[in-house]
C-alpha cells in the first residue's frame, strides 16, 4: 500500500527495504500488510498476522458415499450432521481426504428429478460452505493443489441418469455446477442403460446412452458402470474413448452376486486404464456369515492380482443405508482397512494406490480423453 506524499523520499526507500527483507522472510502478503504499521512494531505485527501453513494432506479417497441424500432426507449438514457415516467429519477422523459425493437420483424421484439433482446439489454447496477445510474439485489437477494446500477434497457424482431428461443439455447444466463423475443407472434401469437388477432382452446401452457416453468424454466426465448390467458394462467399454470406472463394486469370482464384476470385466476395465473400487456392503462381499473388515482386504487382494496395481481403490457406499461389514460401519473406521491390507503384505506404492492415488491417475487419464472443443448440446439428441 503506497505510503502519504507528505513522507520523505528517503523514509519511503527506507520503508521499501524493510517491506523487500519482510516479504523474503514472511512473504509478499504480510509484508505489504506490515507497511500500515509504525515501523518499531512491523516485526510484531508481521508475527501476529501470520497463519501457519497447513501440512500438505496425502491422497485418501472414498470414491462412493451417499451422504448428500442423507442429509437432504434429515435436514441435516453433510459436514456434521449427526449419524451420518461418512460426514465430513467422520472423513476427517478417518484419515479420508477426499469423498466422491453421490448425487443419487432414485425411482421414487422420477416425477422430478432434475428438482432431486438441484437440491443434492445445493446440500453439497451448503455443506461445503460450512466446512472451510473442504473444497470442491473440478479436475485433478486442482484436488492436487487442494490437498497440496491442506484443504480436503469433494468430488459431485450423479448416481442414476433419470434427472438428465433432456439428455446432453441437462449433462452439460450439471457439468457448469460441478459434476465430474456420471453413473448412468442405479438398480433401476432407464432410457439410457439397463442395471444389473433389471436387465432387458436386448440389454446395454440405448442409442441415447452412446450418446450420453460420448459426451461424457468429450467434457472430461468420469463414467462409473457400477450399478450396470453385464451387456450394458460390454457396451459402455465399447463406446467410451476415455477409461471407465466402477466407484462401488466388489469381485463376483469372491461373491456371485450380478452387483460384482468377473475376473474378465475387472481385466477389461484395467487395461483401458480403469478402476474398480471396492464397497463395504455386506451382501456384495460374502454370501454367508457376515462379513468383517478382512473380508473386504480380500476383495481388494483378488482385484490386484486380477487388474494390477494402479487399477484398484474402495468406494465404502456408506451413508446409503447398507449393511456394513464389521469394523466399517463408518469412515472414521478407515484405518482398520489399512491395517487389514499390510497384514497381506500390501504396501508402500500399491497401499497407496488403493488408497486414493490411483484414482487421481486415473482421473488425469479421462482428463486426457476430453474433446479439444467440447460438442454442444444440439449435437446428440435427447432420450
Amino acid at each position: 500500500m503506497p505510503l502519504p506524499h507528505r513522507r520523505s523520499r528517503a523514509r519511503r526507500l527506507v520503508l521499501a527495504a524493510a517491506g523487500t527483507l519482510l516479504a523474503a522472510a514472511c512473504g509478499g502478503d504480510l509484508a505489504s500488510r506490515a507497511a500500515d504499521e509504525p515501523p518499531r512494531d512491523r516485526h510484531a505485527a508481521a508475527l501476529l498476522h501470520a497463519e501457519p501453513t497447513p501440512a500438505p494432506l496425502p491422497v485418501v479417497a472414498d470414491l462412493h458415499v451417499d451422504t448428500p441424500t442423507q442429509a437432504l432426507l434429515r435436514g441435516i449438514s453433510i459436514a456434521d450432521g449427526p449419524g451420518l457415516e461418512a460426514s465430513f467429519a467422520a472423513a476427517e477422523r478417518g484419515g479420508v481426504t477426499l469423498l466422491v459425493e453421490s448425487l443419487w437420483i432414485p425411482r421414487a424421484a422420477e416425477a422430478d428429478p432434475a428438482a432431486r439433482l438441484a437440491a443434492l446439489l445445493d446440500v453439497l454447496d451448503r455443506g461445503l460452505a460450512s466446512a472451510p477445510g473442504w473444497a470442491l474439485a473440478l479436475s485433478p489437477s486442482q484436488a492436487r493443489s487442494l490437498l497440496a494446500r491442506g484443504t480436503r477434497v469433494a468430488v459431485a457424482a450423479i448416481e442414476g441418469a433419470t434427472c438428465l431428461s433432456a439428455g446432453p443439455r441437462d449433462l452439460e447444466s450439471a457439468f457448469r455446477r460441478g459434476v465430474r463423475m456420471l453413473g448412468p443407472t442405479w438398480t433401476a434401469s432407464n432410457a439410457y442403460a439397463d442395471s444389473s437388477a433389471e436387465p432387458r432382452e436386448p440389454g446395454g446401452l440405448t442409442d441415447a446412452g452412446r450418446n450420453l457416453v460420448r459426451l461424457a468424454n468429450d467434457l472430461g466426465v468420469m463414467i462409473d458402470v457400477s450399478h450396470m448390467s453385464d451387456a450394458a458394462l460390454d457396451d459402455t467399454l465399447a463406446t467410451s474413448r476415455a477409461p471407465v470406472l466402477a466407484s462401488h463394486s466388489n469381485s463376483r469370482a469372491l461373491c456371485p452376486h450380478p452387483r460384482n464384476l468377473t475376473d474378465a470385466q475387472v481385466r477389461r476395465i484395467a487395461e483401458a486404464g480403469g478402476l474398480v473400487a471396492v464397497m463395504f456392503h455386506a451382501p456384495f462381499v460374502c454370501g454367508g456369515a457376515p462379513p468383517d473388515v478382512d473380508d473386504v482386504a480380500a476383495h481388494v487382494a483378488h482385484l490386484l492380482e486380477v487388474a494390477g496395481p494402479g487399477h484398484v481403490a474402495f468406494g465404502s457406499d456408506l451413508d446409503g443405508r447398507i449393511q456394513p461389514a464389521r469394523g466399517l460401519e463408518r469412515l472414521d473406521g478407515l484405518p482398520s482397512l489399512r491395517d487389514a491390507l499390510r497384514r497381506r503384505g500390501i504396501d508402500g506404492a500399491t497401499l497407496a494406490g488403493v488408497m486414493g492415488e490411483s484414482f487421481l491417475r486415473y482421473w488425469d487419464r479421462v482428463q486426457a480423453a476430453r474433446a479439444p472443443t467440447p460438442r454442444t448440446s444440439g449435437s446428440a439428441p435427447a432420450p
